[in-house]
Order: C-alpha cells, then sequence, then structure tokens
C-alpha cells in the first residue's frame, strides 16, 4: 500500500487508515484481528481508535483502544502509526464536565487511553470535538505540554473546521509551538444534509469551501464515514444522506462505476483519493470482503471527465 508523509511530521502512513471503533463490541474481536491481519499484509499501517470508542454499547467505553492493544501484541507495534482521541463531550453513555477541553480533563484523557493501550506515548493525538469557547491560543498551549511531556508525538484535531484548525496553527506558528497536522473529518463524494452550527462539541464534515485552504496549508484530512452515503443510498435507506445531489451524485458513481467495472463504494473511495487536500480514507469493517474490496481501490484511477462527472452530478 502507497504510504504518505504527514507534512511536518515523521509520520509516514498508508493512503488507508483502520478504524477501531466496533472492534471489540459490534465487531467481535477474533473477527476484527482477521480483518485486522489482511490490513497489516496489505502494508497498512494506521490505526484509529479514541477515548469515548464504543461507550454507545453498555459497557464498550475503553473497549476499542484495549482491542487495539491486543493486536499490538498480536502483530507487533514495528512500523505502525497508532492515533488516539481525547477531548469529547458528552453523549448518552459518556458523562463529560461542560468544559470538555478544560486541560485537566484531555490530559486525564490521554492518561486513561495510553493504560489501555499499554503504550507510553501515542503517535498522533486528536482533540476528538471542538469548543468555540476556548480560545485557540489556550488549547495549542495544552496540548502541546501534553506533547512536551514524551507521551505525544504528533497533534491532530478532529471535528474542526478549517477555520479554526489554521487559527490555531497560525497561533501555533507565531508561539514556536506544535501544530496540528492533519484534520479529522466526516468526508464523502454524497455530503450528509446536516449543518455544523459552531456549538460546542459539533460533529464537522469537510465543506467544499475549505479543501482549497487546507490542501494549500498542507493539512491532510483523515477520513471518518467515507463510504456511509453511498451504503445507505444503495439499500433504499432515507436519511441524512437522502437529498436530491447526493441521488445524482450515486446516479454518476453508478455510471462510472459500469465504466470502469467497479462498485460505487470503490468508485466513492477512489473519488477521495484523488482529492486535495489528501485524503485518507478510514476503513471500520469487520468483513473481510468490504475490506478486500476497499483496498483494491488504490489501484483504480479515475480520469478527469470522470471525477468532473461526479464533482458536478
Amino acid at each position: 500500500m502507497e504510504t504518505i508523509l504527514i507534512p511536518g511530521t515523521d509520520l509516514r502512513v498508508s493512503r488507508f487508515a483502520f478504524g477501531t471503533a466496533d472492534c471489540g463490541t459490534k465487531i467481535p474481536s477474533d473477527q476484527a484481528l482477521r480483518v485486522f491481519e489482511i490490513y497489516r499484509n496489505a502494508g497498512g499501517n494506521f490505526v484509529d481508535t479514541a477515548h469515548c470508542y464504543s461507550a454507545w454499547v453498555p459497557g464498550g467505553l475503553g473497549v476499542s483502544e484495549r482491542w487495539v492493544a491486543e493486536a499490538v501484541r498480536r502483530f507487533g507495534r514495528q512500523g505502525l502509526a497508532i492515533a488516539t482521541k481525547g477531548g469529547h463531550c458528552a453523549f448518552d453513555g459518556y458523562p463529560r464536565p461542560d468544559a470538555f477541553l478544560a486541560p485537566e480533563v484531555v490530559e486525564r484523557d490521554l492518561t486513561e487511553s495510553l493504560e489501555r493501550l499499554g503504550m507510553d506515548r501515542v503517535d498522533l493525538y486528536y482533540l476528538h470535538r471542538d469548543d468555540p469557547r476556548v480560545p485557540v491560543d489556550e488549547i495549542v498551549d495544552a496540548c502541546n505540554r501534553l506533547a512536551d511531556s514524551g507521551r505525544v508525538r504528533h497533534l491532530g484535531a478532529s471535528n474542526w473546521s478549517a477555520e479554526r484548525l489554521l487559527a490555531a496553527n497560525r497561533c501555533a506558528g507565531s508561539k514556536g509551538l506544535r501544530p496540528f497536522a492533519i484534520l479529522q473529518n466526516h468526508w464523502s463524494l454524497l455530503q450528509p444534509s446536516w449543518t455544523s452550527l459552531d456549538a460546542p462539541g459539533d460533529v464537522r464534515y469537510v465543506l467544499d469551501e475549505e479543501r482549497q485552504r487546507l490542501a494549500e496549508a498542507g493539512i491532510p484530512v483523515a477520513a471518518w464515514a467515507p463510504v456511509r452515503g453511498v451504503a445507505e443510498l444503495e439499500r433504499g435507506a432515507s436519511g441524512s444522506y437522502d437529498t436530491e445531489r447526493n441521488r445524482r451524485r450515486l446516479e454518476a458513481a453508478r455510471r462510472v462505476a459500469t465504466e470502469v467495472g467497479a462498485t460505487t463504494a470503490q468508485v466513492a473511495l477512489a473519488y477521495l483519493l484523488s482529492q486535495r487536500p489528501t485524503a485518507i480514507p478510514i476503513l471500520g469493517t469487520g468483513n473481510e470482503a468490504h475490506l478486500r474490496e476497499a483496498l483494491a481501490t488504490e489501484s483504480l484511477r479515475l480520469t478527469a471527465e470522470q471525477l468532473e462527472a461526479l464533482e458536478n452530478a
């Protein structure tokens, strides 16, 4: 599998990340390990987890990170880039203080994550959500203290707007501190209909108007749920992806899939792999066939005309 260097770091990660949100809960541990072995054998090395995974399942809090520890014991730490996240707002099953990005809260998240992972440090640590009530200089200072402690090698932000991330990085640059090297947001060929509200803890997808700014800044995007919308519309589900624009894009993806001999999900992934800023789709599946199908996308090259047809559908 092709690897890319995350700008400003020494992290060389595979073009696909391995998502672990359901590993050990919805996806039984042994099954997840079999799928992960396929990913590793294909050259994948970028593992994504979080402090709050899978708190939405009774007894699931911390299971994902402990599963990562099991996978590392089974397959070794060599060559892996381990990413986890902390600083998430409250949700059902995951009680949190209102000030979920307070330095002491995030530090406790990191400490607990490292204990579950059985590691002294992680390669990449994301703030899982943003809180616009907190000035970016305070956030930058707190994150750099975590990095200075030796427990975090590089920093990232998840579910942040491009505006806030770039403001934080300008602040970091003015102080000679570590910036956020990567953004993890929802990004897909099909865009959900929900709107980000700039509220504390809001969830975000990459907006069309943000892509150029992120590309110019050299910020790659780890794209969560990269084919969720395609899967939902393909099975006829109504919901946040059931919009006129998405139905047009899905039809365009089907036409392109016929032209290139691929599935619509593969076309959606190939679309992401062709984008600027650089996209790193996060594959969160316990299905071996689905993983192999997704990994095969790396060799799928869409023409400029096909990409335009998808973009402008």
